[in-house]
C-alpha cells in the first residue's frame, strides 16, 4: 500500500520540477526514517542477539532503504532542474546523489548488514534510471551507464567487506505441488554467518543492465573498429581504402573511450575486490573492458588507419597472452562466470586479430609487421603457456604465421613461390629441430606438444612441395634438404624403434627421390645412375640396423641393397646388347660381393654374388667375348676352400656352412 501511495504521489508531482523534487524528497526521507526505525526496533534490549533481526523487520527496512536510495537521485536531479541548471549538471547531480548514498552505506554498513542487498538494488535502479534520462537530453549515455555500473559494483564491494548477519534466509527457488494441483513455495532455509547471495553474483547482477546500456552506446565505434578493416580485402596491398577513414555518426566521440574506461575500472574493482586473494583470476575479468577501450580509442578520438589496425593487433596480443599466461580454474571447481569471462576474452581476441590482419593487408610493410608479431605472440604462448592446451595452440599458431611470414617476405622481395618454398621448408626444419632439441619437448609428459610441433613441420614440408610442384629441380632440392632434416628428427631421444625406422626410411626415400629427379632433369639415361645411389643408401640402412640388432638376418639387412644394385644391370646385360664394360663391371662387382659374404659369413652376399657371377659368366661364354680370361677367376672363387676329401663330405660341409650364415 505504501509503495502504491508513493508511486501515485510521484506521478502526480511530475507536472513541475519543484513538486517532483518535493515528492521524491519526501519518499526518500520516509524511506530512511522507516529503515532507521526497523533497525532500532530490531536492536531493543529485550533481544539476546542484536544481529538476529526478525524477517518482517528485514523486509520492511530493506524495502524502505531500497525505495529511499531509488528516490534520492531523482529528488536531487529534479531540484537541480528547478534551479534552472543545464541538463548535464542535472543528470550528473543525480549520479552524485547515488554516490552519496553508497558513501553513507559504507559508513553504517555494520549497523544494517541486513539492508545492504536492498541498498544495492535501490542504488543501481536509481543510477540506471538517471543514465536512461540522459538519452532524450542528448548526453553521453554510455558514460552515465558505465558510472551506474560502477556504483552497483561499489555497493556490492561494501557488502563484501561487511561481516554477514548471524542468521539470514536463502531465497527459495523451488516449488512443490500439493493436493488438487496447487503450487506451494518451499520454505526458505536459514543460513548462519553467510550471505544468501554472494557479493560476486550480486555485483554481476547489479552491473548487468547498465553495462548493456553502455555497450549499446559505444557499439558504433566498436563495430567500426571490427568491420571497417575488411574493406582492405577488396584491393590487397593497394594502400588504405577510403572506408578506413570514414566512420559512422556516434563512432567519433571521445566519451566512448571514457565509458569503456569506466567499465574497465568497474571490472578491475570487482575482480580485485571479489577474487578472494587470487590475482590471476582477475585478469580474464579485466581484459574485456581493457580490450574494448584500446580497440575503440583510435576511432573514437578521430584517428583512422594505421592506428586502428595497431590497436586491434595490440588487443589480440594482450587477449591471447593474457589467457595463455594465466591458469584456468580447476575442473572440479564451479567457476562458471570465470570460464565465461575467459571465453569472452578469447572471442574478443579473435575478432580483434581478424580485424588487425585485414587492416594490415593495406600495405606490404604492415603485413610483414603483423605476421612477424603474430609469430612472436604464438612463440611466447608456446614456450610460457600455463596449460598444455595453450602451449599446443601457441605452437600451431606460431608455425602457421611463420610460414605465412616467409612466404609473404618472398613475395615482397619479388621472389616466385618456387623460391619462397625454401623459406617454408626452413620453418618446417626449424620445427623438427625444436622438437628434437628443446628440453621441455623431450620430456615424456610433453608428448602431445612434441607431436604437435613435429606434425606442424611435416605440414610445412607438404606446403613447400605444393609451392614448387611445377619445378622438378626445386622439388629435388627440397627433398634433399628435407631428407637431412628427417634424419635429424629420427635421432630424437625417446622415440620408439618403429618410429625411428620409419623416419629413417623416409629420409632415405627423400634423398633417393631427389637424386632421381636431378638425374631426370639432367637427361641422364644411364640406369646405374638411378639404381646404385639407392643401393648405397639401402646398404647404409642395413649396416646401421645390424649395429642395433646383431641377430638380424643378412637377407633383411643387405637384401634390398643387393637386389637394387645387381638386378637392373643383370637384366640389361642378359636382355640387351650392352657394352662389354658393363658386363665386366657387373662380374667384378658380383665377385667382390661373393668374397665379402664369404669373409663375413653372410648368406645373402654369398648367394646373390654367386648367382650373379654364374649368370654373368654364362652370358659371357655365350657371347664369346674377349673377356673370357675373367671367367676362371669366378670359377676358382666358387670352388674356393675345397679339399681333397671325398665329394659327399665336401658338399655336406658347404651346405652346413651356408646354413650357418645369417
Amino acid at each position: 500500500v505504501a509503495a502504491v501511495v508513493a508511486l501515485h504521489a510521484v506521478g502526480v508531482s511530475l507536472a513541475r520540477p519543484g513538486t517532483t523534487a518535493a515528492a521524491l524528497g519526501v519518499v526518500a526521507l520516509v524511506g530512511f526514517v522507516v529503515a532507521g526505525l526497523a533497525r532500532v526496533l530490531a536492536g531493543s534490549p529485550d533481544r539476546t542477539d542484536p544481529d538476529e533481526m526478525p524477517s518482517h523487520l528485514t523486509q520492511v527496512g530493506g524495502a524502505a532503504t531500497c525505495g529511499a536510495l531509488f528516490a534520492l537521485p531523482g529528488a536531487v536531479a529534479a531540484l537541480a532542474a528547478t534551479l534552472g541548471w543545464p541538463a548535464g549538471i542535472i543528470v550528473t547531480s543525480g549520479l552524485a546523489a547515488s554516490s552519496l548514498g553508497v558513501a553513507v552505506l559504507a559508513v553504517v554498513r555494520r549497523q544494517v548488514p541486513q539492508f545492504l542487498p536492498y541498498a544495492t538494488l535501490g542504488t543501481v535502479a536509481g543510477a540506471t534510471f538517471t543514465a536512461a534520462a540522459s538519452v532524450p537530453a542528448g548526453l553521453p549515455t554510455g558514460v552515465y551507464a558505465a558510472a551506474a555500473a560502477l556504483l552497483g559494483v561499489l555497493a556490492e564491494l561494501v557488502r563484501a567487506s561487511t561481516p554477514p548477519p548471524a542468521v539470514t534466509t536463502e531465497p527459495s527457488r523451488r516449488w512443490s505441488v500439493v493436493l488438487e494441483g496447487a503450487l506451494r513455495r518451499l520454505p526458505r532455509r536459514s543460513l548462519h554467518g553467510a550471505w544468501p547471495v554472494s557479493p560476486a553474483v550480486g555485483a554481476m547482477a547489479a552491473a548487468a543492465l547498465p553495462v548493456v546500456i553502455a555497450l549499446a552506446a559505444i557499439a558504433p565505434a566498436l563495430l567500426a573498429a571490427l568491420i571497417k578493416p575488411y574493406w582492405t580485402l577488396t584491393d590487397v596491398w593497394a594502400g588504405p581504402q577510403p572506408q578506413l577513414f570514414d566512420f559512422p555518426a556516434g563512432a567519433v566521440d571521445g566519451t566512448n573511450v571514457l565509458a569503456a574506461l569506466l567499465l574497465t575500472i568497474t571490472a578491475a574493482l570487482a575482480a580485485t575486490g571479489l577474487a578472494g586473494g587470487r590475482p590471476a583470476r582477475a585478469v580474464p575479468v579485466v581484459l574485456p573492458g581493457a580490450a574494448i577501450t584500446l580497440l575503440i580509442a583510435p576511432i573514437s578520438l578521430g584517428f583512422g588507419w594505421p592506428n586502428s589496425t595497431m590497436a586491434a593487433l595490440a588487443v589480440f596480443a594482450i587477449s591471447m597472452l593474457g589467457l595463455a599466461l594465466t591458469p584456468p580454474p580447476p575442473i572440479a571447481e564451479r567457476a562458471r562466470s570465470l570460464r565465461l569471462a575467459r571465453l569472452l576474452v578469447f572471442a574478443i581476441g579473435l575478432a580483434a586479430g581478424g580485424a588487425g590482419l585485414a587492416g594490415s593487408l593495406a600495405t606490404r610493410p604492415m603485413t610483414l609487421f603483423t605476421l612477424g608479431g603474430a609469430v612472436v605472440v604464438g612463440a611466447v604462448a608456446a614456450l610460457a603457456g600455463r596449460t598444455q592446451t595453450a602451449r599446443i595452440l601457441g605452437w600451431l599458431f606460431a608455425s602457421i604465421m611463420a610460414q605465412l611470414f616467409v612466404l609473404t617476405a618472398g613475395l615482397v622481395a619479388g621472389l616466385s613461390p618456387v623460391w619462397s618454398a625454401f623459406g617454408v621448408l626452413a620453418v618446417g626444419a626449424a620445427l623438427l629441430v625444436a622438437a628434437a632439441t628443446l628440453p621441455r619437448l623431450r620430456d615424456p609428459v610433453a608428448t602431445r606438444e612434441a607431436a604437435t610441433v613435429e606434425w606442424s613441420g611435416y605440414a610445412a614440408a607438404l606446403i613447400a612441395a605444393a609451392l614448387a610442384f611445377d619445378s622438378p629441380r626445386h622439388i629435388a632440392a627440397l627433398l634433399a634438404g628435407w631428407g637431412a632434416v628427417l634424419g635429424v628428427s629420427a635421432a630424437r631421444p625417446g622415440r620408439r624403434v618403429v618410429q625411428r625406422r620409419i623416419l629413417f626410411w623416409a629420409a632415405v626415400g627423400c634423398e633417393i627421390s631427389a637424386w632421381w629427379l636431378l638425374m631426370a632433369t639432367a637427361d641422364v639415361a644411364l640406369a646405374e645412375a638411378y639404381t646404385l645411389p639407392f643401393a648405397a643408401l639401402a646398404l647404409l640402412v642395413g649396416v646401421l640396423e645390424l649395429r642395433h640388432r646383431p641377430d638380424l638376418s643378412s637377407w633383411v639387412a643387405y637384401g634390398p641393397a643387393l637386389v637394387a644394385a645387381f638386378l637392373p644391370t643383370l637384366v640389361i646385360v642378359l636382355a640387351t646388347d650392352t657394352s662389354a664394360l658393363r658386363q665386366v663391371l657387373l662380374l667384378l662387382g658380383a665377385v667382390a660381393t661373393l668374397i665379402f659374404g664369404s669373409m663375413r659369413r653372410q648368406q645373402a652376399p654369398v648367394v646373390v654374388g654367386a648367382v650373379v657371377t654364374a649368370l654373368a659368366a654364362l652370358h659371357a661364354l655365350a657371347t664369346v667375348g674377349p673377356w673370357l680370361v675373367l671367367i676362371p677367376v669366378g670359377v676358382v672363387l666358387l670352388v674356393l676352400g675345397a679339399s681333397n676329401e671325398r665329394r659327399r663330405r665336401t658338399q655336406e660341409r658347404l651346405r652346413g656352412a651356408l646354413r650357418g650364415m645369417r
